[in-house]
């Protein structure tokens, strides 16, 4: 998502909220949400971008914006 800095040097948390409450959906998807603990400022709103979705399929791992919240 074009913030290779922050992808590299950001921590990574498990996302406990989200993990609880969308266990059933995350667990058809083989997904789990995680927090950046330094996410990085997207430009057009100004929002930090904190949680993501990592699905894996097969041997590969797929990320994406998983909202605020």
């Amino acid at each position: 998502m074009s913030h290779p800095k922050a992808a590299m040097t950001s921590g990574i948390i498990d996302d406990h909220f989200h993990n609880k409450i969308d266990q059933e959906k995350f667990a058809e998807l083989n997904a789990k949400a995680y927090t950046l603990t330094k996410p990085p400022i997207e430009k057009a709103t100004q929002g930090e971008l904190r949680n993501f979705l990592v699905r894996k399929i097969g041997f590969l791992y797929f990320a994406e914006f998983y909202g605020e919240a």
